[in-house]
C-alpha cells in the first residue's frame, strides 16, 4: 500500500488572479472618506485665506483709507 498523501492540484490561475486583484484593488470610497476629503479641502482653503489676510495686514493694504482733505 502507498502511504503517501495524494498530490494536490494547483489552484486555477484564473481564480488565483481574481483573488489577488480583489485584494489589490482600492475599495470604493465610503461616505466617511468623501466627508473627510471635503473637510480637508475646506481646511486648506481656510488656511490659504487666512494666510492671504495676514499678508495683507502685514503689507498695510488692508487699512481703511484716510480722509486727510
Amino acid at each position: 500500500m502507498d502511504n503517501r498523501s495524494p498530490r494536490v492540484k494547483a489552484a486555477c490561475p484564473l481564480l488565483f488572479d481574481k483573488i489577488i486583484d480583489c485584494a489589490m484593488k482600492k475599495p470604493d470610497p465610503t461616505p466617511k472618506d468623501e466627508r473627510a476629503e471635503r473637510l480637508a479641502q475646506a481646511l486648506r482653503a481656510n488656511l490659504l485665506r487666512r494666510k492671504a489676510q495676514a499678508r495683507a495686514l502685514d503689507d498695510g493694504s488692508a487699512q481703511p483709507p484716510r480722509d486727510d482733505q
